[in-house]
């Protein structure tokens, strides 16, 4: 388990990925993902288009 801390960044909260862990996830600057729970574990999906369309409130 890793502890990450939030941080302010301008009006918004941000969180710092050791690379390490940007490296485990296979992400790189700029890349957008999701991150869901599932049974009380993080998951990680690459951000797709179409799905974050059809997730969209209507």
């Amino acid at each position: 388990m890793t502890t990450l801390k939030l941080t302010q960044v301008g009006n918004s909260l941000g969180v710092v990925l050791p690379k390490q862990m940007a490296v485990w996830l296979n992400l790189e600057e700029g890349d957008m993902f999701f991150v869901t729970d599932a049974a009380n574990e993080a998951m990680r999906t690459p951000c797709d288009k179409a799905f974050r369309s059809q997730m969209a409130p209507r």
